[in-house]
């Protein structure tokens, strides 16, 4: 029975390490970049986006060097259910979420095609070298499409619940810095 401590304990330290390093890591690089003069939508998708999925993202890198392809891709996908049906059905059960018809318009074709796409990919039993490529391809075509929709559009909302911080950039540069090592700990410990 004591053989089960360390791993339940890794486990449950590791989930706990996962998710403070992950929001140090939004709430320090969200700061840093605004004060830096990055407008909020890029922020919102880029660093907010990215920060938000930091966890999964170092889960499933240090599964594929381990060689267990399995959790990499059940995490992916595990994660997208969580954020569509517990997530967003959760805030939407607590209050009602507007969303502005033309976004939903233009951003739905890209996660239906992307979540066929991901299923084509694996539906060999493998994601090859070139299915990786082909997704990283697809990520960053939609993340410059994004960005140049983002900036043709002068009507941005500010992210209010961003707020600056008396912290100076260099302590918020190495906070980020330290979040992102946290996050390399934390998921090796998972």
């Amino acid at each position: 029975m004591s053989e089960l401590y360390l791993p339940i304990g890794l486990l449950f330290g590791g989930f706990v390490l996962l998710i403070k390093s992950a929001d140090m890591l939004v709430d320090n690089a969200s700061e840093l970049a605004l004060r830096l003069g990055v407008s909020t939508f890029l922020v919102g998708i880029i660093v907010i986006g990215f920060g938000t999925s930091a966890p999964e993202m170092f889960v499933s890198a240090m599964a594929a060097l381990e060689n267990k392809g399995n959790l990499a891709v059940g995490n992916a996908l595990g994660s997208n259910i969580t954020n569509i049906g517990l997530v967003l059905g959760s805030a939407a059960l607590i209050n009602s979420i507007a969303v502005d018809r033309n976004s939903a318009i233009s951003e739905m074709p890209v996660l239906i095609i992307t979540g066929i796409l991901g299923a084509y990919v694996i539906l060999d039993g493998e994601l090859s070298h070139l299915d990786g490529w082909l997704l990283l391809l697809i990520l960053g075509s939609y993340l410059f499409w994004s960005a140049t929709n983002g900036l043709q559009n002068e009507a941005m909302e500010e992210v209010e619940s961003l707020h600056q911080t008396d912290a100076s950039t260099s302590k918020l540069i190495t906070l980020t810095i330290l979040s992102i090592a946290l996050l390399l700990i934390a998921s090796r410990a998972l």
